[in-house]
């Protein structure tokens, strides 16, 4: 496989086979990572078939990203913003790239993983669910 087929079925992995310590907000074992785990699984049931769109349509952008910037880094975080008067404000960050391959496969932004960033070139991909997880090279492999 290709650097750029690689680090896309990265992503599409976390959306076919939500783990527990894939998806925690700030630590290994974190209670919220279960949760997360369930409500990827609800939001993703019977729909694998988009995850396989989702993962062609983002391999195909990352491709053409590093092509012109020679890498990339891509980072999806969920941050609890403050309080406000009806309760606890939340936003979901990620790049445009994740999210325009979610939109063109009818994958709602919701279902991917709350925490996770990669870094790509065309030589070496390395992926960690978050800053209290390590970084895995996974291309080479």
């Amino acid at each position: 496989m290709e650097y750029y087929e690689v680090a896309a079925r990265w992503w599409a992995d976390k959306l076919r086979e939500p783990h527990e310590e894939e998806s925690n907000l700030e630590e290994p074992n974190h209670p919220e990572g279960s949760l997360m785990k369930k409500f990827q699984e609800e939001k993703l049931e019977g729909q694998l078939e988009k995850v396989d769109i989702f993962e062609k349509l983002l391999s195909k952008i990352i491709k053409e990203q590093v092509e012109i910037a020679e890498e990339l880094v891509i980072a999806v975080d969920y941050k609890q913003d403050g309080i406000n008067g009806d309760g606890e404000v939340s936003t979901m960050y990620m790049p445009h790239i994740i999210e325009d391959a979610l939109y063109k496969a009818g994958i709602d932004y919701s279902s991917i993983p709350w925490r996770g960033i990669m870094w790509i070139s065309s030589n070496n991909v390395r992926a960690s669910y978050g800053s209290f997880h390590p970084r895995t090279t996974i291309f080479p492999g």
